[in-house]
């Protein structure tokens, strides 16, 4: 999931410098802008809800089954 979020960013990088080597117009850089800009939040809140639910699954050490070594 993180990897996605590091994508996210690295995209806008490359608008940037897309529309600073004229291969974008402005108009095409605040249209796909507009887009990153509105998956931001999303992919946060998602990254954010499903680190939680894999936090409250994972067993605490008290709770783990006991092996015969133990």
């Amino acid at each position: 999931m993180r990897i996605s979020r590091g994508s996210l960013y690295e995209t806008k990088h490359w608008l940037r410098l897309a529309f600073t080597r004229d291969l974008l117009t402005k108009e095409n850089v605040e249209e796909l802008r507009a887009i990153v800009d509105e998956l931001t939040p999303k992919l946060n809140s998602y990254i954010r809800v499903v680190g939680n639910k894999k936090a409250a699954k994972a067993p605490d050490e008290d709770q783990r089954p006991k092996t015969e070594d133990q």
